[in-house]
């Protein structure tokens, strides 16, 4: 019924109530597409001042974390639910809400009710790096846990540039020396180097 209204332009704000009992209803059992359109009604609801930003956020890491979970699982449409993922991403990018302030809102509480989460780690680089929050000390403490708890080249390069940006150059040096003992790439390697020197 949702999808329908949705398909059909009827009242933004019927179509999500309707989309958001389907998806609290059937939670991680949930299919791709009805994640798809309740993203979707989310965003309009959203525009439509229906939806708070704080509200929509919620949204969109609920059905992350449903999408997260099937992939994970091996669901059967794991590749269903992954490509569902990026029309997610590109439908909130549209809305502009997935910036520092607002993340670091939302995650500042999460992280600390459970701070050994790593899950939520994840969840925290994974946005606040694609929002280009590299200089946010929630976002610089996460890497370095995820960093500690699985070190390689592309966390320690993160991290090297988060303390440059922190004017904290001899942490940034050890971190280009542990991206250079990871990488086997040689001219990363070089680079580097040089970035220590």
């Amino acid at each position: 019924k949702g999808i329908e209204m949705v398909t059909y332009q009827r009242a933004e704000k019927e179509s999500y109530e309707t989309l958001k009992k389907a998806v609290e209803t059937d939670k991680d059992k949930t299919p791709s597409f009805v994640l798809y359109y309740y993203i979707y009604s989310a965003v309009n609801a959203f525009n439509k001042k229906i939806v708070d930003t704080a509200g929509l956020l919620k949204i969109y890491n609920d059905v992350t974390d449903i999408i997260e979970k099937n992939v994970k699982n091996g669901s059967k449409n794991a590749k269903s639910y992954q490509e569902t993922q990026v029309t997610v991403d590109e439908l909130i990018a549209t809305t502009g809400i997935l910036n520092c302030n607002n993340l670091k809102a939302i995650f500042e509480k999460q992280y600390k009710e459970t701070p050994d989460n790593n899950d939520l780690w994840n969840k925290i680089y994974t946005q606040m790096r694609a929002a280009k929050c590299a200089d946010d000390p929630l976002f610089i403490e996460v890497t370095e846990k995820l960093y500690q708890s699985e070190p390689d080249e592309g966390k320690a390069r993160v991290l090297a540039y988060a303390y440059i940006g922190a004017k904290n150059y001899s942490k940034a040096a050890t971190y280009f020396k542990s991206a250079a003992e990871y990488t086997t790439d040689n001219e990363k390697k070089a680079e580097y180097w040089m970035k220590v020197a």
